[in-house]
C-alpha cells in the first residue's frame, strides 16, 4: 500500500512543437532542439526535412528552457512555461 502511495505522483505532460528556420525563412533540417528544466534534459528532437520538431515530456517544472542548435548557426535559447505550445526559432548563421 505504501508503494502505491509513493508511485502516485502526477506530472504535467506537455508537448512542445515548432519549426526551425534560418533568417530568410528557409526550413532547417537536422537542428537539435532540447528541452531542459533545472539543468536536466527532459527531451530532445532533431528537426525533419521541413524544419519541424515535436517533443513530448513529463515534468512538474513551471518553466522550461528550449534550445535549438546546429553546426554553422548560433545557439538560441527560449524560456517558456511548462504547457503544450508552439516554439519556433529563426537561427542566425555564425560569423567568423
Amino acid at each position: 500500500m505504501m508503494l502505491a502511495c509513493l508511485c502516485n505522483c502526477t506530472f504535467a505532460q506537455s508537448v512542445v512543437t515548432g519549426i526551425v528556420r534560418d533568417t530568410i525563412g528557409t526550413a532547417l533540417e537536422g537542428v537539435i532542439v532540447r528541452v531542459n528544466a533545472d539543468k536536466a534534459t527532459l527531451g530532445f528532437a532533431r528537426t525533419s526535412e521541413n524544419g519541424t520538431y515535436k517533443i513530448t515530456l513529463k515534468s512538474d517544472a513551471k518553466q522550461l528552457i528550449v534550445t535549438a542548435e546546429a553546426i554553422g548557426y548560433e545557439k538560441t535559447k527560449r524560456e517558456i512555461k511548462n504547457v503544450s505550445q508552439e516554439c519556433n526559432f529563426n537561427l542566425k548563421e555564425k560569423t567568423t
